[in-house]
């Protein structure tokens, strides 16, 4: 159990100060979240001006429970961030004694660099949006967010799919301390492990340009908080079961 989760590690002395140790590590997770947003003006009256030209429009919103009029349309963006905090680890402990329990660890861990995967829509605008559709209206490649202030537009086509990631480096160097021996001299001991990894500047990113924007402008505070994380701690408590 460590703060990189939870996981299980195989290990081997090389000789009486040098130790190898291999495992995986996994500590799944997610969280919902509402970016507040808002239909622009103009893009309100094109769907105001189709539904009162097809009462049919007006007819079938009701039936499926959405609102008849723009402005009731819920604008904000659900979005879920899921975890993918799972890496394999190779590391090599060094005992300044041959007999001690301290000893300094070196290695690595190997990663995805998608930390954080985040996924959204907004759900109500784009069920309307499609009811608009199937009646011959179709507004998905028209703007339907304008913020010259932040500088971006996003189409309908945007939101159907808001994609993002909090992005680090794939492999992290690791340099720690610790107490215990990999191998317990009894059938079962107890490693404590302190240290950290250089995981690169954490980023807020998107493959979608004008996601992006919107990223950058919603969570500029968040995205300049993390640039201030390089290094990532690590400590660890092993439970030990001698094999051999």
């Amino acid at each position: 159990m460590s703060t990189t989760g939870f996981g299980i590690e195989v290990a081997t002395p090389l000789s009486s100060r040098f130790a190898l140790r291999g495992g995986i590590s996994f500590l799944p997770y997610s969280h919902n979240a509402t970016f507040k947003t808002s239909i622009d003006d103009g893009f309100k009256n094109k769907i105001d001006n189709a539904i009162a030209f097809d009462p049919e429009i007006a007819a079938v919103l009701s039936q499926k429970g959405l609102p008849t009029r723009a402005n009731d349309i819920n604008t904000n963006i659900d979005a879920t961030a899921k975890l993918d905090f799972s890496n394999v680890k190779i590391l090599a402990d060094f005992y300044p004694t041959e007999t001690g329990a301290f000893h300094i660890t070196a290695g690595v861990y190997i990663g995805r660099n998608k930390l954080i995967n985040v996924t959204g829509k907004m759900d109500q605008a784009l069920e309307v949006l499609n009811v608009l559709k199937d009646n011959g209206y179709d507004l998905f490649s028209e703007n339907i967010v304008i913020d010259n202030t932040a500088g971006y537009q996003l189409s309908a086509n945007d939101l159907k799919n808001v994609r993002g990631a909090l992005t680090i480096n794939s492999a992290k160097p690791y340099l720690g301390i610790g107490f215990g021996r990999v191998v317990p001299k009894s059938r079962v001991g107890v490693k404590v492990d302190l240290g950290a990894y250089y995981q690169g500047t954490p980023e807020i990113t998107s493959d979608n340009l004008n996601i992006q924007k919107l990223i950058n402008d919603k969570v500029a505070d968040l995205s300049d908080l993390l640039k201030n994380f390089p290094i990532y701690p690590v400590l660890s408590i092993k439970i030990n079961f001698r094999i051999f």
